[in-house]
Parts: structure tokens; sequence; C-alpha cells
């Protein structure tokens, strides 16, 4: 491979009449939707030209870059925006799961029409979802594919201590440098996290036999980190957690508000305040009266048995 062969290119062509796929992510999520995915494209063509990396890390900074929002409830739309992108087909599902990165064929035989005049592309072989026929004679092919995942002897090394510390999975290739989205760690099924999930799903089908719930693993694992961020990253306790969880399916609005974990997430502060607010007045109806300050229980009157004590004792 030669060094120096560019890559980007300054400008992309965008359809004046997009096709359904754009119309039902934007009738999903809003006009936010289309800026973030034009936002992604001019991230794809003016960086590698045909593909661009994602994960957390990157989609974080993308939001702050690119001013979407510095909220979590911002971060989660923008995730959301991408994976109903990739599950409609506006980019590549296999690449992104497999590689992690979003491209697609529509991407990369645009970039191809708009370098065709350039004497070498640089393109990674696994990255293609091209054709033979469609690849111009430019083309200079990166092979990767094979040592992809081979770990490298000094890095499993330096790994080893990280892990200890860590305790997480490091995953290596041959050039030393992690692939673009390593494996998540999954959550267990019987750890806390999925309890809070199965929970919530349990509580939505009850009162909503359709409801729109996690059907697969995938799915609710995805619920879960949400639980998972809030112990992590907001320092949240188990116990408040589950008691604000609790308040959120039996109150008669907040159940029919909190739909996911990180709606429930977003509104975790009210609903505990709320959820203690309500203790605290079951606690005061189920308190024992004092029958001194009951007394009109047995049709006496108070004030008068008052007035009548204290002429006796000659203060009237």
């Amino acid at each position: 491979m030669k060094e120096g062969i560019k890559e980007g290119i300054t400008y992309f062509p965008l359809d004046c009449h997009l096709d359904e796929k754009f119309d039902l992510i934007e009738a999903e999520y809003g006009l936010k939707a289309f800026s973030v995915v034009v936002k992604l494209f001019q991230r794809i063509y003016g960086g590698h030209g045909y593909y661009c990396e994602w994960n957390e890390d990157i989609a974080l900074l993308f939001a702050r870059q690119k001013c979407l929002s510095s909220s979590d409830a911002g971060n989660n739309l923008i995730a959301d925006i991408v994976a109903a992108s990739i599950r409609r087909g506006i980019f590549s599902k296999e690449l992104y799961e497999k590689y992690g990165v979003l491209t697609s064929r529509g991407i990369q035989k645009r970039y191809l029409d708009i370098v065709y005049k350039r004497k070498a592309v640089k393109m990674e072989k696994a990255y293609l979802l091209l054709s033979d026929a469609e690849i111009k004679g430019n083309v200079v092919l990166i092979d990767h594919s094979d040592d992809r995942m081979i770990k490298n002897d000094v890095r499993i090394e330096q790994s080893k201590v990280k892990q200890s510390k860590k305790n997480t999975n490091v995953f290596f290739v041959a050039n030393g440098e992690p692939p673009a989205t390593p494996p998540r760690k999954l959550i267990p099924e019987d750890s806390f996290e999925m309890r809070c999930v199965n929970c919530l799903i349990d509580a939505l089908v009850k009162d909503m036999p359709g409801a729109k719930v996690p059907k697969t693993a995938a799915e609710r694992q995805k619920w879960a980190v949400e639980i998972e961020k809030m112990k992590r990253i907001d320092k949240r306790s188990e116990e408040e957690i589950q008691k604000a969880l609790n308040y959120a399916v039996t109150d008669s609005f907040w159940k029919t508000n909190i739909r996911s974990t990180s709606k429930f997430r977003k509104q975790f502060e009210t609903l505990l305040l709320q959820s203690r607010q309500r203790t605290d007045r079951n606690r005061q109806q189920a308190a024992p009266k004092n029958r001194f300050h009951n007394l009109e229980e047995h049709g006496y009157d108070y004030d008068k048995m008052v007035w009548d004590m204290a002429n006796r004792s000659g203060l009237g």
C-alpha cells in the first residue's frame, strides 16, 4: 500500500427526493433524525470516504462536536437513530455488527464515482459491498481480514496487567490496534439489572398485552445496560433503583409514561422523590391515632370540656 493516498472527499451528493428509509426514520424521530444521518454522511465522506467507525466513545464525541446534545437523553437519541438507520438499511447491519463501521453500497458507489479521476483509491477489502464489476480500476484493495483478530504477543502481556485492574476482555489485531467496537460483556440473566428489565417488561405487558417491549436477547441487553449505567455512572444504589421502579410500574400516571429503561433512567430522581412521598403518606395513614386527641369519636365536645375544667379551677 502506498503512503499518502488521499481518502476523503470535500463534497457528496444528496438527492432531493430521498427514499422511504429516510422518511421512516424522520417519522419516528423527527427532523433531528435527518440531521444526525446527514452529519454521519459528512463524517463518512469527509473521513475515509466510504465508511466510518462507530462505537459509544465516538458517538459521545460526535454529539459534542456537532452540538446535537450534551445530555444523556441526547446521547441516547443519537444511539437510537443510528440503530434505526442500521435496522432500516441506510447502513449495512452486517458490517456494523462484524467490524463496527457504518457504510452502505450506495455510499461506496457514490464515493467511487466521485474519485474516479484519482490515480489510486485505497479501500479495505473486508468492508466492500460492491461487486467486482462496480469496483473501479484505480482501487487499491487492502486485505487485513486474515490477521484482523490475531493477538499481538507484546500487547497480550500488557493486557494481563490491565485486565487484572479493570476485569475486562481485551482484543487485539496484528498492528497492535483494537477493533472498532470490542464486544460488550453480556449482563447475566440472573443479575439485578436483568431483574429490573424483566420487572418493567412484565408490568408493560400486563397493562397492554401488545406493548412494544424487547423480544430478543440483544434488545433485553440494551435495556439492561441502562440500569447498569445508573449504578456505574449515576451512582444509584440498587435499593433506590428498585424503590423508584416499583413506584414507576404501580403509579397510575408513571406506568403509562415509563415505557423503557432509558426513560426510567431519565425520570429517576422524580420517581424516587415521589415514591418516598407516597411511603411517608402511607405511614401517616397507618399510624395509630392518639385517643386523647380523638375524643370526637365518643361524641365529646373537647373545647367545652377544657372550658369547664378551667371554670372549676377558678380560672374562668
